[in-house]
C-alpha cells in the first residue's frame, strides 16, 4: 500500500497547486496551451507552403521558366484558381508544379490547364494532382491526348479533333493547347 501513498501525496500537491492558482491561473494556463497548439499547427502549414514554394522555384529554374511565369505569379495563379474553383490553394500549387514539368504547356494554355485540372478533378471525383498530370500529358501530345481525355469523359467534336491534329502537324502546339483548355 506504500506505492499508493506516494501517488496520493503527488496528487495532493498538484491539487494544492491548482487550488492556489485559482480560476484565473488555470484559465491562463489553458489559454497558453491552446496558443501552443495553434502555433504548432501554423508552423506545419508554413512548412508545407515553404516546401511547395521551393519546389516551384526549383521547377522554374530546371525548366528555364518554360511556362513563362515567375514564382510570385504562380502563387497568385494558385490563389486565384483556388478561389474560383473552390479548390485548395495547396492543390492548385501541386497542379502548377506538375504542369511546369511539361515544357510545351505555356502562357494562356498553362493558366487554362490549371483551372481545367480543378474542373476535371471535380467532375471525375478524382484529385487535382492526377488531373493535372493527365492534362499535361494530353497537352504535350494533343493528338494522342484526345484519346486519353475521351477515356476520362472529355469529348471534342470532329471539327475540333481535326483542328488539333492540324495544329500539331504544323508544329503549333501552343495553339492546340489553347483549343484544349478553352473548349474542353
Amino acid at each position: 500500500r506504500q506505492p499508493l501513498n506516494g501517488l496520493s501525496g503527488r496528487l495532493s500537491a498538484i491539487s494544492s497547486g491548482l487550488g492556489a492558482m485559482g480560476i484565473a491561473g488555470f484559465s491562463a494556463a489553458a489559454g497558453l496551451g491552446g496558443l501552443t497548439v495553434v502555433a504548432v499547427q501554423a508552423l506545419g502549414v508554413f512548412g508545407r507552403w515553404e516546401s511547395q514554394q521551393l519546389k516551384t522555384e526549383a521547377l522554374i529554374r530546371s525548366t528555364g521558366s518554360a511556362a513563362g511565369f515567375t514564382a510570385g505569379q504562380l502563387e497568385d495563379l494558385a490563389r486565384s484558381n483556388a478561389l474560383n474553383t473552390l479548390g485548395s490553394v495547396e492543390g492548385a500549387r501541386t497542379a502548377i508544379n506538375i504542369l511546369q514539368t511539361f515544357k510545351s504547356v505555356q502562357g494562356d494554355a498553362f493558366t487554362g490547364a490549371i483551372a481545367l485540372s480543378h474542373d476535371l478533378a471535380a467532375v471525375m471525383e478524382g484529385d487535382v494532382k492526377s488531373a493535372a498530370l493527365q492534362l499535361g500529358k494530353a497537352l504535350e501530345d494533343p493528338t494522342s491526348g484526345l484519346t486519353a481525355l475521351k477515356r476520362s469523359g472529355v469529348s471534342f467534336s470532329e471539327t475540333e479533333k481535326e483542328i488539333i491534329k492540324d495544329l500539331q502537324e504544323h508544329n503549333k502546339l501552343s495553339e492546340a493547347c489553347l483549343l484544349y483548355t478553352s473548349d474542353a
